[in-house]
């Protein structure tokens, strides 16, 4: 299918913009071969978003998939060196049985909630000290990411692709080397050891969210998007007809 439309010019003929989640995204885009000015930036947006959390859970959380992408196995493996840490993973995948059975093997201090609502994840992203989203794999702008932020919780991510650029070091949260269980482990040591440290972070996540996050922001920059096609091709428009 990519091979066939690239060849008949749909890609770069009968699309008027493509929306990149981030700036990481965009550049991959552009270098795929679509020009500059059809690629635009708009985030993803958390409608009805929750109120702002004071962590306190005495945890520290993962919400997703239980997959070797998500970096759910690194996860696990850093638990080794954080005995005294909480861990609880939310969420479920192919891994699950797996890293279960190492939890119980080795005594990891790692809860499995399962799947859960929305509203009882988002409790949990609220409550806890800090979120880890330690993938592998390129993410467009995980929704994680920003529901945490709407709660006010830290994020500690893999420096990689777009996470990189999401997470603002030192003030919405940190990151560490994708991969590396031992990276990840001293990060979590680091953001725990400073308390007051963690709760600037609190208060910048949720300003990051309401400042580029909200429903409201994102609906202006869609119409705006619309906006901007509608009136390129009205001056197409006019110049074929001219």
């Amino acid at each position: 299918m990519l091979t066939l439309h690239r060849a008949i010019g749909t890609y770069s003929q009968l699309i008027d913009r493509y929306i990149a989640l981030t700036h990481f995204a965009r550049s991959k885009i552009i270098k795929g071969g679509i020009a500059d000015h059809k690629v635009v930036l708009k985030p993803n947006f958390v409608p009805d978003p929750p109120a702002a959390g004071n962590g306190g859970g005495g945890y520290v959380a993962y919400v997703g998939g239980l997959l070797k992408s998500k970096g759910t196995e690194t996860l696990v493996a850093a638990w080794r060196a954080l005995p005294m840490v909480k861990l609880k993973i939310v969420g479920d995948g192919e891994l699950r049985t797996q890293c279960e059975a190492i939890v119980r093997e080795e005594n990891l201090n790692i809860e499995f909630t399962g799947m859960q609502n929305r509203s009882a994840v988002l409790k949990i992203i609220a409550n806890a000290e800090i979120l880890i989203v330690p993938s592998e794999w390129y993410e467009g702008l995980p929704m994680v990411v920003a529901e945490s932020f709407a709660c006010g919780t830290p994020v500690l991510a893999s420096c990689i692709g777009s996470l990189e650029e999401l997470i603002d070091e030192g003030v919405t949260g940190k990151k560490f080397t994708a991969g590396d269980p031992e990276d990840l482990a001293q990060a979590v040591r680091v953001m725990l050891a400073d308390e007051a440290a963690l709760r600037h972070m609190r208060v910048n996540a949720r300003a990051y969210f309401d400042a580029h996050l909200t429903e409201e922001q994102n609906y202006a920059q869609l119409t705006t998007i619309y906006s901007d096609v509608i009136a390129d091709r009205g001056r197409q428009t006019s110049v074929k007809h001219g």
